[in-house]
């Protein structure tokens, strides 16, 4: 739920929600762009191949190693959901888990925190609640990860749609009238939006830092090689 003071709401998807303060575009989790958050942003410095993944019946595999700073979304039909098997994670010990880290989003909302892994891991595997995966790859030393993915046939009750889980009915206390009722909602609006706000104002400035660092690395490494040439 997002306070918003715009008169109508945008289709926005994969966890995105209308800006309140553009009204116009939609404000996207970590990893994703685009007027409707549909699109990985892609990273210059960073050689992370096909960002845009389609999960099929068949098995494919994602992987990445080294430097790279990558978002991959991965989707399979509507109705199906993606099986997931976490086959290598390899990142130094001593590397800090904010920097260096994979992060798979394969729950209903994925705006929110997945798992994240910033060391050597055993096999996992899990299924995606909907038909929709966000793979979030930080490395600016060294690391790896591959994973395997497939569509598998929807078994959550929901089918694998690309909507929220179904909602529970809360019966509202007998001692609140309508007009309490109502007043508390919008507050409890109000306050989420403005914490939204801030958590995404942090998201932006942390993701536009990280991007010059990786543009002065890359930099330094172009500098350093025409320096030998020479």
């Amino acid at each position: 739920m997002h306070y918003s003071t715009c008169s109508s709401k945008l289709p926005c998807q994969n966890g995105g929600y209308t800006d309140p303060k553009t009204c116009n575009t939609c404000r996207c989790p970590s990893g994703l762009t685009g007027t409707f958050c549909d699109t990985p942003i892609q990273y210059q410095n960073s050689n992370c191949g096909t960002l845009n993944l389609n999960a099929t019946g068949t098995r494919a595999t994602l992987s990445q190693s080294g430097f790279g700073y990558c978002n991959f979304i991965i989707q399979a039909p509507v109705g199906q959901q993606i099986a997931i098997s976490v086959d290598s994670i390899r990142f130094n010990g001593f590397t800090p888990c904010e920097s260096n880290y994979v992060e798979i989003k394969y729950g209903w909302d994925i705006g929110n925190t997945g798992a994240r892994f910033c060391s050597s891991v055993r096999t996992r595997q899990f299924v995606s609640a909907t038909n929709t995966v966000l793979v979030l790859y930080r490395n600016l030393g060294t690391g790896s990860f591959s994973i395997t993915y497939s569509a598998v046939s929807g078994s959550n009750g929901g089918g694998g749609q690309t909507t929220q889980p179904p909602q529970t009915t809360t019966t509202r206390p007998w001692w609140l009238t309508t007009t309490q009722w109502c007043a508390k909602i919008e507050a409890y609006k109000m306050i989420l939006g403005i914490a939204d706000d801030f958590q995404n104002s942090m998201t932006d400035v942390i993701e536009e830092k990280r991007s010059l660092l990786l543009q002065k690395i890359d930099e330094l490494v172009t500098k350093k090689r025409s320096n030998k040439k020479h």
